[in-house]
């Protein structure tokens, strides 16, 4: 087995076609020839997995052998044995890279039921294969199924690291991002806070660690509008990770969007503008000019110019985005959905006429459908819709459909979330009779 220990340390880009072909030819005639073959088997998948990662063209080439591997190395070497847990984890990552994640979640669940069944519920070791599958429900939105599991691993951390160790301020932001995934802010808030301090107690004020716990805080604090903290906490990581990481790096270009986003949010579009454009700028060097990071920065951007009255621009950037989310997701997408809305508000508020007036009816009932009635985007879109009405002295129509959406909304989230104080207040302002809706 020493050939495949050493094949298991050579770098990605080496070409390991001829080893592997004579790796297998040398293999024939040893006495642990199968579990060789089978772990050999396994090598060359996750070497192809990685290179699929890397850009080559092998992704169906690498899951074929990861299956394989897999299914050979349980009958062989045993379904909980090291070499088996190897192969099932790189699988579960290569299809949950693929959007397979439902089989991805089953495979980390048969990992972390074999590890309970040989450790007990209460080992340590149990803390990665809990975090896991927690991520994978997470991604699937089934945020009631990975709460228990994030749980437990904060509990096993708490009791075998400690109430100051890396391993458990991970688990600590790990449930965080449930929580505010799941728009618990303020439980999502106490634990950030108790995360930042371990980890600025473990690695530094200074370390990139301490960064992304401080980003994170941050974003949790401007969603519930505590903005001049969420400031701070921003330009904290950025500090941090400008110098630790350098400008050019996937975190520097979110913490200065982030940072653009919360002063956008308090008004200050003067100093956020340029913030917006830097990290635009930085994504496309870093991830490419059509990944999800660099449109989100764009739309971004282009809410700021369409709201400062630079239509042109605007217009070009949520064309631009339109393309974007409808090649990497489809037309039925939130993303694109959102972005046709935008673009429907932007018609009206350049011509208010009777296609911008097509385009805003189409938008509010997609986002209705797609985003929900409670959603940001389709309050927003129905909000725009009803000041066109307005502004058609078509005052009744304005009314009903302001009183149709709270009614609906009402029904979803609390009666003082800010989604339905905004409709609320444009509503009492239409009653009023007034002409300031906007």
């Amino acid at each position: 087995m020493r050939l495949v220990s050493a094949l298991r340390e050579l770098p990605v880009t080496t070409d390991l076609q001829p080893l592997l072909q004579a790796a297998g030819e040398r293999l024939d005639g040893a006495t642990d020839a199968a579990a060789a073959a089978v772990e050999l088997r396994a090598v060359h998948g996750a070497w192809l997995a990685d290179r699929a990662q890397s850009g080559d063209d092998c992704v169906d080439a690498a899951e074929a052998l990861l299956r394989g591997a897999l299914h050979d190395q349980e009958q062989v070497q045993g379904a909980d044995h090291a070499a088996t847990r190897a192969t099932r984890h790189r699988l579960a990552m290569l299809l949950e890279e693929r959007g397979d994640s439902e089989t991805a979640a089953d495979l980390y669940r048969r990992t972390l039921t074999l590890r309970e069944a040989t450790l007990g519920p209460k080992q340590p070791e149990l803390i990665p294969h809990l975090v896991n599958l927690g991520a994978v429900l997470r991604a699937r939105n089934l945020l009631d199924e990975a709460r228990p599991l994030y749980q437990q691993a904060l509990r096993l951390a708490e009791q075998h690291c400690g109430s100051n160790h890396p391993q458990t301020a991970a688990c600590l932001d790990s449930l965080a991002g449930l929580l505010y995934a799941g728009q618990d802010f303020e439980q999502a808030e106490a634990y950030y806070r108790r995360a930042l301090a371990m980890t600025e107690a473990a690695f530094g004020p200074v370390h990139p660690a301490t960064a992304a716990s401080a980003h994170n805080l941050g974003t949790v604090l401007d969603a519930r509008e505590q903005f001049r903290e969420a400031e701070a906490l921003f330009r904290r990581a950025l500090d941090i990770r400008q110098e630790q990481l350098g400008a050019d790096h996937a975190d520097t270009a979110s913490s200065v969007h982030n940072l653009a986003g919360v002063l956008d949010a308090m008004g200050r579009t003067d100093d956020a503008e340029p913030l917006y454009r830097q990290a635009v700028a930085t994504w496309e060097r870093v991830v490419g000019p059509e990944h999800p990071a660099t449109a989100t920065s764009i739309n971004n951007l282009a809410d700021l110019l369409r709201e400062k009255g630079a239509h042109d621009e605007a217009e070009t950037l949520y064309r631009r985005n339109l393309q974007t989310w409808t090649r990497l997701l489809g037309a039925g997408h939130p993303h694109t959905v959102m972005t046709r809305s935008e673009l429907a508000i932007l018609a009206a508020d350049r011509t208010p006429g009777p296609e911008a007036e097509a385009l805003l009816q189409a938008a509010v009932e997609q986002t209705a459908e797609v985003m929900g009635w409670d959603s940001m985007q389709h309050i927003n879109t129905v909000v725009r819709y009803a000041a066109l009405l307005r502004d058609q002295r078509r005052r009744d129509e304005a009314r009903t459909l302001l009183r149709q959406t709270l009614a609906e909304a009402e029904n979803r989230v609390s009666m003082l979330s800010p989604r339905i104080q905004k409709i609320r207040r444009h509503l009492e302002v239409l009653e009023q009779d007034s002409d300031t809706l906007h």
